[in-house]
């Protein structure tokens, strides 16, 4: 038996010295012992019960101070504790400190005991390093809080300047406030590169995840379902407080369902760039994702599906920004995606739009500069674009190809007869047409080869036509029609 435990703590001591940038460990087989001492701390040595009866929070700190370098272990049980916390978070709950691996144990929940305070947390952290956290659920007091005011109840709180954090697999729901927050309200010191992966947030009064001062921050494959009550009600909400960042941010995989409001939400003074890749938006009582006033926020969405919100996808005010190749579905407003409110610079591109019930497939509102090209739409409420001005073009409408860029007008034409090295020439109307846009022309008689036919817009609306005869003899055209195409350029 000794073997056995000197061979476990050198493994355990080998992966707790060797602290990467991403910690990635092996899970530890330690539940049969309790050791104060060595490569890991185990809660139950420093008095903590799990019984969810005894108040753990004294014993769970001091598990924790004791684990600095170290593994904190939980065991599986429930670890009642004391969340009630001040005004910027520096008391209450569990706190974690620099260079700690915390490996809850499946089985392992920190339950937040029931209170009447505006503001609690389960784990804590503050200008802290190299942090993991693993596994694990924490369970807050949403269904049997006795108070009636505040909506900072966290699960999760990262206080500012906290850098190389880590969490994974673990779950934070049922908090008066937010599943996790990662914030700093009250000096401004952001915090940075942070990963979570493969978390759930749900079930939350107000957000699964408040960002609100941070930047190099990933999420993958996590979910934020089911959250709101209160404003904003979303699944994570990225909004910088007046001293902070919320740019720089990965959100890869994963869903935002069932939210009251919105799934992924890009608020105010988001600068970006953020990036969505394969996120699932379903079922949101309001957007799937939606860039909100956010100050000309680069946002790029690399496919997903947003299937049965209100709206699927609308940016307000994004800039720089791109929609490809994701699928919009289902969706109940006026139309899918939805690019408005001075917006500028905007891609979208190769996605599928269908069986919406609100209104049309595309529209720009004030937005400007955005190109539409090889979208396809089906199914939906009312078919046809509004796009004002902006690029629409190589997109496939109920089964048409449709294009805002492709100029077309007719007249009827014969000049008669055309001596050999002569032209021929007249002007046609073409609605839209501006100078430097490229001219194609044919004529339903010409048949001879050394017929040219060229033509050129030399103002706004008008094309000047030209045929020039190479035949080598005179050349006779004497009726048909003059076809026109002018492409936008």
């Amino acid at each position: 038996m000794k073997r056995k435990i000197a061979l476990l703590l050198a493994y355990l001591f080998f992966w707790t010295a060797v602290l990467p940038a991403w910690p990635t460990y092996a899970v530890p087989v330690v539940k049969d012992l309790i050791v104060k001492e060595g490569p890991w701390v185990d809660v139950r040595a420093y008095g903590a019960k799990g019984d969810n009866v005894t108040d753990d929070t004294v014993a769970l700190n001091s598990a924790s101070l004791a684990a600095v370098g170290k593994m904190l272990y939980f065991p599986a049980g429930t670890y009642l504790i004391d969340g009630d916390s001040n005004i910027n978070f520096s008391i209450g709950g569990v706190e974690l400190h620099d260079n700690t691996y915390v490996f809850m144990d499946k089985g392992a929940i920190l339950q937040i005991k029931t209170t009447s305070e505006d503001r609690y947390v389960g784990f804590r952290m503050s200008g802290k390093n190299n942090i993991t956290i693993r596994g694990g659920t924490i369970v807050g007091e949403r269904y049997t809080h006795t108070g009636v005011t505040g909506e900072w109840g966290h699960g999760i709180y990262l206080g500012g300047g906290n850098t190389n954090i880590l969490i994974d697999d673990v779950t934070s729901t049922d908090m008066w406030g937010d599943g996790i927050h990662i914030g700093n309200e009250y000096t401004g010191t952001n915090n940075h590169d942070i990963k979570i992966s493969n978390s759930s947030f749900n079930r939350n009064r107000r957000i699964g995840c408040g960002l609100t001062c941070g930047y190099d921050i990933e999420f993958v494959n996590t979910n934020f379902n089911e959250n709101g009550d209160r404003p904003p009600a979303a699944g994570i909400d990225m909004e910088p407080n007046s001293l902070c960042r919320a740019d720089h941010i990965r959100i890869i995989g994963g869903h935002a369902d069932n939210n009251i409001r919105t799934g992924y939400l890009v608020n105010v003074g988001t600068t970006g760039p953020i990036y969505f890749g394969g996120v699932n938006a379903k079922y949101n009582g309001d957007h799937g994702l939606l860039v909100s006033n956010a100050t000309l926020a680069q946002v790029d969405v690399m496919g997903g599906v947003f299937d049965n919100n209100y709206y699927g996808i609308a940016f307000s005010k994004a800039k720089n920004s791109k929609i490809i190749g994701a699928t919009l579905s289902n969706n109940n407003g006026l139309t899918e995606p939805y690019i408005s409110d001075s917006s500028d610079n905007v891609i979208v591109m190769g996605n599928i739009v269908y069986g919406n019930k609100g209104g049309r497939a595309f529209e720009t509102g004030s937005a400007t500069r955005v190109l539409f090209m090889g979208n396809m739409s089906y199914g939906n409420l009312t078919n046809g674009y509004s796009v004002g001005s902006n690029v629409f073009d190589g997109n496939y409408v109920d089964g048409s190809y449709v294009s805002n860029q492709l100029l077309k007008a007719t007249k009827s034409w014969g000049p008669g007869n055309v001596n050999d090295n002569d032209v021929a020439t007249t002007s046609i109307t073409v609605t839209g047409a501006v100078k430097g846009d490229i001219v194609t022309v044919s004529h339903d008689n010409v048949t001879a080869s050394g017929i040219i036919l060229t033509g050129v817009v030399v103002s706004t609306s008008t094309a000047y036509i030209t045929l020039y005869n190479r035949t080598g003899s005179t050349y006779s055209l004497t009726g048909g029609n003059l076809n026109v195409a002018v492409r936008k350029w």
